[in-house]
């Protein structure tokens, strides 16, 4: 066989489920599979959404999660870990079980509300995933929105994704990826998209171009399911940013035209769309 003595990493996704399939852990095993790694998953909740609304939400009861976790760990040998939408009381027993794979990296995307505008946490619940979850993280990449919501501070502008991320970086002593792709081009002095890392005293800046006209609901999880992707197949953190950024480029500058939803991101047309060629 041509692909024999080829061994795939596999890294697993913890999040919700979108049965639009835009975002959430769909989303992320689609990224993940394009980047030569085998997604699996453990869901948080339940979601009714789409691409353009949000209807409903329906927890995952905490002893199906943690036989969920149980399963996928005794079936494969996981090399990272994505986190999405969850409770703090899911969070602390993904903290608990994770204390017994200490060496696994865990990406968490602090994702507290949908594109379309449904917060998905109270503030008592942002809370608890700060100081029980998060500093037993290995990266997380909020956007704009969370970053206000998890460093108290107002975030409009580069400077203020400075002083947010120095400051969410410092508390939770993990490395922060605050991303920049909601902060309109007027907000930005030289009118490109930036995301900026803080990790362990440094700061670094990854810019990209602005894409106009794409349904960016997904991004968020397509962009750190391809950190986790990277950081799977043995990549350190920041060239694993780097590698995913360089990803999400592309999928911005070829998205996936469906008809009556329109112009989307979709990993999986475009990784089709480049076998084809």
């Amino acid at each position: 066989m041509k692909n024999q003595g080829k061994k795939f990493p596999a890294a697993l996704t913890v999040g919700g489920f979108d049965p639009g399939s835009g975002a959430g852990v769909i989303a992320d095993i689609k990224t993940l599979s394009t980047l030569g790694v085998y997604g699996t998953s453990v869901i948080t909740l339940l979601t009714a959404q789409n691409h353009g609304e949000f209807f409903d939400i329906a927890e995952i009861d905490p002893s199906m999660f943690r036989a969920q976790l149980k399963a996928v760990f005794s079936g494969y040998e996981i090399k990272a870990v994505k986190t999405g939408l969850i409770t703090p009381e899911l969070a602390e027993d993904l903290v608990i079980f994770m204390k017994g794979h200490k060496n696994i990296p865990v990406v968490a995307d602090t994702v507290f509300s949908s594109t379309s505008g449904k917060l998905f946490a109270e503030k008592e619940n942002i809370k608890n995933i700060k100081s029980r979850f998060l500093p037993y993280t290995s990266l997380i990449t909020p956007n704009l929105k969370e970053a206000s919501l998890l460093s108290g501070i107002p975030v409009r502008t580069r400077e203020d994704m400075f002083i947010a991320g120095r400051k969410l970086s410092g508390e939770l002593k993990v490395p922060v990826l605050i991303k920049g792709g909601h902060l309109k081009p007027s907000g930005n002095s030289e009118g490109r998209v930036v995301d900026i890392l803080f990790y362990e005293k440094e700061e670094e800046l990854f810019e990209s171009e602005f894409v106009k006209g794409v349904d960016t609901h997904g991004s968020g999880c397509i962009l750190s399911s391809a950190i986790t992707a990277f950081l799977a197949r043995g990549f350190e953190l920041k060239d694993s940013i780097g590698k995913a950024k360089y990803y999400m480029d592309g999928l911005l500058n070829n998205p996936a035209d469906l008809e009556k939803t329109g112009i989307i991101l979709d990993p999986l047309a475009n990784f089709s769309r480049k076998r084809e060629k």
